[in-house]
Parts: C-alpha cells; structure tokens; sequence
C-alpha cells in the first residue's frame, strides 16, 4: 500500500506544474488557508443557528437565503482575488522571479501555477460548503441543485477575476496595483450582479448561455496571464503570438454568437476589450532578433512565413493583424445584422483606424522607435483630446470657428464625432480629410516596415539554417561547414 501511494505520489509530482505542487503545499499548511477554513465554519455554523431559529419563528427564509450567497459571494469574489493579487508580488519585490525563469520553468508556467494555485485552495475551500448547502435544503425547502449551479456558477467567476488579480500581481507598484484591482472589482462586480439581474429578471433560457460565458472568462483568463507572464519573461519567449490568438478565438466567438442570435453581450464586451489591449500592445513592441521564435513558423515553409506576417511579435506583424481582424469583424457584424453600411459607419471606421495609426507613424520617427512607447502614445491621445476640447470651448464662448484646424487629425475628428456631433453634410468632408491623413500615415509606416521586413527575412533564414543544423545532429550527420555571415547578416546580429 505504501509502494503504491509513493508511486501515484512521484507521478503526479512528476506531471503536475510544480509552482502548483509548491504553492499548494505551502498554502495549504499555511495560517491563512486555516484561518480562513474556520472562519467559513464558524460564519455557516451561525447561520444555520439563525436558519432553524427563524424557520421555527415567523422569519424570512428569503432574507437568509440572500446572507448565504452575501457571505459565499464575498469569499469567491473578493477574498480569492485578493489572494492572486499578492501571487507574483512577494517574488517580483524580491527578485526571485529571474531565479524561477532560471529552473527551465518557463514564464507562462509561473504563472498558471499560481492562478491554479490560488483556484484550488478556493475550490477545496468551497466543499466545505457542501454539507451547509443539504441543509439549506431542510430548512429553508431551497433546491439543492439550483444552490448547487448558482455556486460553480460564483466559482468560474471568482476563476476568472482571480486570474486578472494574478495578472496584475507582477506590477511592482503596490499603490497602483491595489488601485487597479479596487477600481476592476468595484465597477466589474457590480457590472456584473447587474447584469446578471437583467438577464434573471428576462426569463432567459440560462443553459444555452453557460458554454459561451465560459468560453469567454477561460479566454479572458488565459489572455491576462499571457499579458503577466511577459512582464517577466525572456525576450526570447514569444508571448505576443498566443495573445492574437487568443483575440481571434474571441472574435470567432463574436461572430457564432451573432450568428446564432444568442442573446449574450458578453463576448461581445470581452472580444471589443481584448482587442483594444492586443491592439495597442501590439503597436508599442519592436520586432525582436531571435531566431527561436520565427522556427515554429519557417517549419511549415511557405504556408508558415505567409502565417507568421500577422503572428509574428512586433509592431508590424501586429499592425497588419489588428487591422484584418478589426476590418473582418466591423463589415462581418454589419452582414450578420443586415444593416446597410451608412456614410457615418464608414467615417467611424476611417476615424478609428487613424486614430491608432497617426500618432503611431508620428512616434516611429522618433528615438522612442526602438523601445514600448504606449504611455507616449496615451498621452499624445490625451493632450489631442484636450486641445480639441479647448477649441471646442473656445467655439461656443467666442463664436470662433477653430475646430476645423484639427479636423484633419483623426483623433481630434473622432472626439468630435462621438461628443459634440458632425452634420451629416460634413460627412463626406471629413472622410477625405482624415482619409487622406490616415493614408499618408500608412505610407510613412510602410517606409519604415521595409526595414523592419528586412530584419524577418534574415531571422526566416537563420531559423531555418537552425534547424538544418539540428536536423543533421540528431540524425548522426556532421554538421555543416561554418560560413561566414554576410554583411547584411553581420549588420542585423550586430543590431540586435
């Protein structure tokens, strides 16, 4: 009997991540998995104490249904986070995050661990609950099966807003990592409760929409720990290819959803957000020089290259990628409405796109070029806004007519549009000036991709030489003459 325990125990040490065999064994011996499992013992112990007393008396057993779910809401939906928030932070304070990488564990493997981590303790911790969940069946006559749905419904949603908490949990700033978890649990939950309300209170058919909510908080999920983990990973790690794939499975999503008339407007808020974050993280990352990376790619040959042009990490391969998938699903959800494509939805289409792409050629000419510029382009956003803004104030106290000296700044354009209104007479107007800025933006960015196409190709080509290398090695070959690199090959590795 003990050969066979130790021998399930070495196999599942052995196959499990082991930051979550770590974690759980430290967690679960630790004061706070203790404290916290009597606490919820102590808490139902009163409140089955309540129940029998009120439902011997002439109390509500409604009320008291609503202090159950209070109470087991509070746990999932703010205890648990704010457990994966203090996930990463202990390490990242300490610098103990570079001594994991170097484990040959992997940044994306960090991470999950913890997420699960975290997630396991919650759940094991929700068991407990389960004999509190018969009785409520007794005393209160409430449904074990509904109580039993409406909790694995709280669980998956205390997953997903615990693996946003992990993600945030690498920001070394306490001040602003607390901020950011108080504003998203604040506005997020109570979003949420609303909706949901909404949803109850619309006699909606509840079981044709639980494998799209899950769906999307598993792909919300994965896409925040894919943004964690490249806060601490190697810039030989590729984290910005599962990142677009992620996004395009949600729009995927989008569309099937659409197309099926499910009346569900969360994809819809998960896949417009992700692609916002994708889309401008994309366009702030420069083209990375390693070889590695474009190897899964060049293996497939022609077909790979062709794929790896709106995979590749970079700010290339991301602009080419966000405006496809950007383009595909505003004219694909047109088609699944049947609207008719209006003047103003084209102006908005023009506007939006130029408005990603104006600052963004202004700032590749720039020294930031060759480093993460999106607080610069948020603040180039911002004080746009703002000027429009002051000539728009000026317009109405002064009777001036200064808002058309901006007009051709897409981002100036679209605050206008969507606050103060453009006459419909203007429309054409405004579609050839900002259409003309955002067409001469995308000529000077494609001045500046021609080098950046130079640096891909050269990567393509010491990936595959990579692999004939490896490929002659593994089957016993000798290994290929050395051959001097060269100079444009000499001048990309020295760049690099």
């Amino acid at each position: 009997m003990n050969l066979k325990s130790f021998s399930i125990k070495s196999l599942i040490d052995s196959r499990l991540n082991p930051i979550l065999v770590k974690e759980l064994r430290q967690g679960m011996r630790s004061k706070m998995y203790t404290i916290l499992f009597l606490a919820i013992q102590v808490v139902m112990i009163f409140y089955v104490v309540f129940g029998m007393a009120m439902s011997l008396g002439a109390g509500n057993n409604q009320e008291m249904d609503i202090l159950f779910w209070v109470i087991t809401g509070g746990f999932l939906l703010f205890i648990l986070p704010l457990m994966g928030a203090n996930a990463l932070s202990g390490e990242n304070r300490e610098s103990r995050l570079d001594l994991l990488v170097l484990t040959r564990l992997s940044s994306r493997r960090i991470v999950y661990g913890k997420w699960l981590a975290v997630v396991v303790q919650g759940i094991l911790l929700m068991t407990a609950l389960l004999p509190y969940l018969v009785l409520r069946y007794y005393i209160g006559s409430v449904e074990f099966l509904q109580s039993l749905g409406i909790l694995a419904v709280l669980v998956m949603i205390s997953a997903i807003i615990t693996g946003i908490a992990v993600s945030i949990s690498v920001i070394k700033n306490p001040i602003l990592r607390w901020v950011i978890l108080g504003i998203g649990l604040f506005f997020g939950v109570s979003n949420l409760f609303s909706y949901i309300n909404f949803r109850y209170s619309a006699s909606i058919n509840w079981f044709e929409l639980y494998p799209v909510w899950i769906i999307s908080g598993l792909l919300l999920v994965i896409l925040a720990l894919e943004f964690g983990a490249a806060r601490f990973s190697p810039m030989a790690e590729n984290h910005d290819t599962p990142k677009r794939l992620v996004l395009l499975f949600m729009c995927i999503l989008l569309v099937v959803v659409e197309s099926l008339h499910l009346d569900s407007d969360l994809p819809a808020a998960f896949a417009l957000f992700s692609l916002l974050i994708v889309t401008w993280d994309g366009l702030c990352r420069p083209v990375l020089r390693y070889p590695s990376i474009y190897e899964p790619f060049v293996r497939f040959g022609l077909i790979g290259r062709i794929v790896g042009r709106f995979l590749y990490p970079g700010w290339w391969s991301g602009l080419i990628f966000s405006l496809i998938v950007f383009s595909g699903l505003w004219f694909g959800l047109f088609y699944l409405s049947g609207n008719i494509i209006k003047t103003d939805d084209i102006l908005l289409f023009i506007l939006l796109i130029g408005a990603f792409t104006f600052p963004f050629a202004i700032l590749l000419y720039t020294p930031l070029s060759h480093r993460r510029f999106g607080r610069v382009m948020m603040l180039v956003q911002i004080c746009l806004v703002l000027f429009v803004q002051l000539l728009m104030l000026l317009d109405d106290t002064k009777d001036w007519n200064s808002v058309w000296l901006v007009s051709w700044v897409p981002t100036c354009a679209l605050f206008q549009f969507a606050f103060d209104g453009i006459e419909s007479g203007d429309y054409p107007v405004y579609i050839v000036i900002t259409g003309f800025a955002t067409a001469l933006s995308f000529v000077f960015i494609l001045i500046k991709a021609l080098r950046e196409e130079t640096v891909i190709r050269e990567m393509e080509r010491q990936a595959m030489k990579n692999r004939k290398v490896r490929g002659a090695v593994k089957h016993g070959q000798p290994k290929p003459p050395y051959l001097p690199p060269s100079d444009k090959e000499a001048s990309v590795a020295f760049e690099a």
